[in-house]
Formats: structure tokens, sequence, C-alpha cells
């Protein structure tokens, strides 16, 4: 009967060790995904804040271009006096641009 009682408990010991195991490796599976979900979502941030510097970095490069031409007295000079008319009695005309011919 002590023989018994003892593969009893062994048996009741194996079923708890193999149900903490199995506990373990779901535990392990979870954060290993989470792991894996946080590095892509980081990943994708870390893509468009790229693309996003690179249209950046563009528009800032246009912008300084249109700097320097603002700056620049002659390319004001016939900028003006091509949309700027005069006329017999004074008045001036003046010429608004389109929108794609406008100056950049």
């Amino acid at each position: 009967m002590l023989v018994r009682v003892i593969k009893m408990k062994n048996k009741t010991a194996k079923r708890n060790i193999r149900l903490i195991g199995f506990v373990l490796a779901i535990v392990m599976i979870i954060a290993i995904g989470r792991e894996l979900y946080d590095t892509i979502s980081i990943n994708y941030r870390i893509s468009v804040a790229q693309a996003e510097n690179e249209q950046l970095a563009k528009e800032s490069e246009r912008l300084q271009n249109e700097v320097k031409k603002l700056q620049d007295d002659n390319y004001i000079q016939s900028y003006v006096s091509g949309t700027i008319f005069s006329t017999e009695k004074g008045t001036s005309i003046y010429v608004l641009p389109e929108d794609e011919k406008a100056p950049e």
C-alpha cells in the first residue's frame, strides 16, 4: 500500500510539473509574440518617420532656394518687371501668375 501511495504521488508530481511546464511555455510564447509585435511596430514607425524626414528635407531645400532667389535683387527686379505694366495715365496693371507658373 505504501508503494501505491508513493507511485500516486509521483504521478501527481509529474502531472504538476508538466502543467507548470506547459503554462511556462504558453507565457514564453506570449512574451515572444509581444516582443515581435513591438519590434514590427517600431520598425514601421521608423520607416514612416524616415519618409516624412525625406519630404521635409526636400521642402526645406525648396524653401532655402526660394529665400536665395528672393534675396537676389536681380531676380526680384526681373520678376516684378514681368508682372507690372504701366499704362498711359500712370496706373499700373498687375499680372497675377497662374498656379503652375508661380515662382518657386
